[in-house]
């Protein structure tokens, strides 16, 4: 069964945004490749954010962090056969 790696959502996308500005800053030829990986991140956090507020609006399990809630759909959603959008392929695990 495939899950859904959580490690670095909440920060990942600052994180890779500041190295390709440092690696731009430097003059580095790979500060593009930082910089798309940190907007995939970036797409990641702010779907899983978007699936929490659905699944906010769908139940009431109390106060949990956003994307732990969008996490949890999406585990839900892979169980059930979904596929996701390309940019989640990198987190999905068997």
């Amino acid at each position: 069964m495939s899950t859904f790696d959580r490690r670095d959502i909440a920060y990942a996308h600052t994180r890779l945004s500041d190295v390709a500005r440092q690696l731009r800053t430097d003059g580095h030829d790979d500060a593009a490749i930082y910089a798309q990986r940190a907007d995939v991140e970036q797409a990641v956090y702010d779907d899983l954010m978007s699936l929490a507020e659905k699944a906010r609006r769908l139940t009431a399990k109390g106060e949990r962090d956003q994307w732990k809630c969008g996490a949890d759909l999406v585990d839900y959603l892979l169980g059930s056969g979904w596929t996701p959008p390309a940019h989640f392929n990198g987190r999905i695990t068997e």
